[in-house]
């Protein structure tokens, strides 16, 4: 998926196809996937009425296409020859098998290869031998690592494998030996591309918390047992899967192992402890994986937003986890009780709706909570907590309300950096600890962290 490509070919709805229509699909990672047909779908007389077809299949220089959540932007007529030209915007691409129905989209077995996977995993299989015994002579090998098999749970399994290519320069001058990891994913009976997307994406949100960066797919396929229009199965030939994403990254960049807070080596004998964990807990901490990512993926671009969603994925961690009253529920409903018995009539529906949360902790409540169960590692880039825990509660409160009165009790810009950066830090903590990391591991891998040493040493400087 980070490659432009562009295929021309003959389109057409399942619904009709006896009239198919020339056009070009055009992909460009992260920025759309755009289909221009000569002609439009519609019926004569329909001329202004844009479709939403779920599918569009067609055949290509490239093969088989099936095109999925379609969207028709917009129709040109040509004043010279009265010919429409159309154009669709496409949310997912699937090469390699035409499939009439969206229901019909599903995978057995999905494959993917995510950025930075090969830095983290650190399995190299690459060897460079020298003869000492003869001039100049280098033997390179190459043997791929064994698969790593894990269970995510009972009905789902984990594949980490490997695949090798070469290529040979011009006379033979020239070599280039390439290793790359792939994660498999392997269900045991037939899932829809959502359910499947569904682990591609937290698995994808573990890898960055583990790397730091907003780990992306770089590409997907899928070999499945595809059901046909026959009811029938069969076994298809690999399915490349495409869709835009919002992000771009550097594929320059390489991944130092000293900028992760763990990597495959550290966590290798547990690794399928810590991936069902993961999983197993995602129906709490789904909101607060969402946000973390949300934040990371987006980090730069708006440090108040940043600042809300580390906030919002705290606050929605404590409330999910935590004790989420301030009193036992026997004792506050007595207390609700004796508060509306002291008001007149008129003013108790109104008052009770007031204090439905009314028993819930407040946000430095919670803050102070969850510091104080992670305070050996807080301690080390919290030094007050409690000017941090007002400046972030009055800060929250003025972004979310931007009541005047708070407006100079909110952080400046400044500040505003170094309250995101401590949050983001906790936050950190607070997903290690629920993989099941232990406060001296957490500890390590946050201080061992050169950019985390830097905000640290800023702030010393500060």
């Amino acid at each position: 998926m980070d490659k432009e490509f562009e295929y021309k070919g003959q389109w057409w709805i399942p619904e009709n196809p006896n009239m198919p229509l020339s056009g070009t699909l055009e992909f460009t990672p992260n920025r759309e996937a755009i289909l221009n047909l000569v002609g439009f779908f519609g019926r004569k007389g329909e001329e202004d009425k844009l479709l939403w077809p779920e599918i569009i299949l067609g055949n290509t220089e490239k093969g088989k296409i099936t095109l999925h959540q379609c969207l028709e932007l917009r129709r040109n007529f040509r004043q010279s020859d009265g010919f429409a030209i159309s154009t669709f915007r496409i949310g997912k691409i699937f090469i390699g098998y035409h499939y009439q129905k969206p229901s019909d989209i599903a995978f057995k077995i999905i494959s993917i290869r995510y950025w930075h996977f090969d830095e983290w995993l650190n399995s190299g299989g690459i060897e460079v031998q020298h003869d000492l015994n003869a001039h100049a002579t280098f033997i390179y090998k190459c043997k791929l690592p064994k698969p790593i098999e894990i269970m995510i749970n009972e009905k789902i399994k984990l594949v980490i494998w490997f695949k090798s290519s070469y290529v040979f320069g011009i006379k033979l001058s020239e070599i280039a030996i390439t290793q790359n990891a792939f994660v498999s994913i392997e269900f045991s009976e037939l899932k829809s591309f959502e359910e499947c997307y569904y682990f591609i994406y937290y698995l994808q949100i573990l890898l960055s918390l583990a790397c730091l960066e907003p780990i992306v797919p770089l590409s997907l396929s899928a070999s499945a047992e595809t059901i046909n229009n026959s009811i029938e199965t069969k076994k298809s030939a690999p399915i490349e899967i495409h869709y835009v994403s919002s992000f771009a990254p550097n594929l320059n960049k390489k991944l130092s192992l000293y900028k992760v807070y763990f990597n495959f080596d550290w966590i290798a004998h547990r690794f399928e402890n810590f991936i069902q964990n993961w999983f197993k807990k995602l129906s709490i901490l789904e909101p607060i994986y969402d946000l973390y990512f949300m934040n990371i993926y987006h980090r730069g671009k708006n440090i108040k937003y940043e600042f809300l969603g580390y906030i919002q994925a705290i606050e929605s961690y404590h409330r999910r986890t935590m004790k989420n009253y301030e009193i036992e529920e026997p004792e506050h409903k007595k207390r609700i009780e004796e508060i509306l018995n002291a008001v007149p009539n008129k003013y108790q529906s109104w008052l009770q709706y007031k204090m439905k949360y009314g028993n819930e902790p407040s946000l430095p409540m919670r803050l102070k909570e969850i510091i104080e169960k992670f305070r050996i590692i807080a301690d080390s880039f919290i030094k007050d907590r409690a000017i941090f825990i007002k400046s972030v509660a009055n800060t929250r409160n003025y972004f979310t309300h931007y009541d005047f009165d708070l407006k100079e009790k909110a952080a400046n810009e400044e500040q505003l950096y170094h309250l995101t950066q401590k949050l983001k830090i906790l936050l950190e903590i607070i997903l290690l600890s629920e993989l099941e990391f232990n406060l001296a591991e957490i500890q390590h891998s946050i201080v061992r962290n050169i950019y985390y040493l830097a905000e640290v040493d800023e702030k010393q400087k500060a």
